[in-house]
């Protein structure tokens, strides 16, 4: 397992979040992200971290 960490942008905000998010792959983390959370205008992924 894996800690995906990004910076998500939504609605326009130029300053972003930082997020995190346990997942296999960097496509499952991605996904989970995107459903989680509405109005993604860009996702960044920072660093993993290996659990």
């Amino acid at each position: 397992m894996t800690r995906f960490y990004f910076r998500i942008y939504q609605n326009g905000d130029e300053d972003g979040d930082n997020i995190w998010v346990d997942a296999m792959t960097e496509s499952e983390a991605r996904q989970e992200v995107e459903h989680e959370y509405w109005g993604i205008d860009r996702l960044e992924l920072i660093r993993t971290q290996k659990l």
